[in-house]
């Protein structure tokens, strides 16, 4: 996923009995910058919503949704 800076970002969407809801952030251009963000407030993560994290979810399910994908920049953009 491209963030509005044209900035390359690959995005696994989680959910863990411990961790929560959560975003496993990974920039493509610069694989050292790693970033995990949450909608349930675990540790020093990113804080993100659930409806945020709902986003990212679906997008995942349904990749050729370009409304989901334009949300999903969004918050992508935002967080960076």
């Amino acid at each position: 996923m491209q963030d509005n800076n044209g900035c390359l970002w690959k995005i696994k969407v989680r959910h863990t009995g411990d961790r929560g809801r959560y975003l496993k952030i990974k920039s493509k251009s610069n694989g050292s910058n790693k970033v995990r963000a949450t909608a349930d407030n675990y540790k020093d993560y990113l804080r993100i919503t659930p409806h945020e994290w709902e986003i990212f979810y679906r997008l995942a399910a349904s990749r050729n949704n370009q409304q989901l994908y334009d949300e999903a920049k969004k918050v992508l953009t935002r967080l960076f």
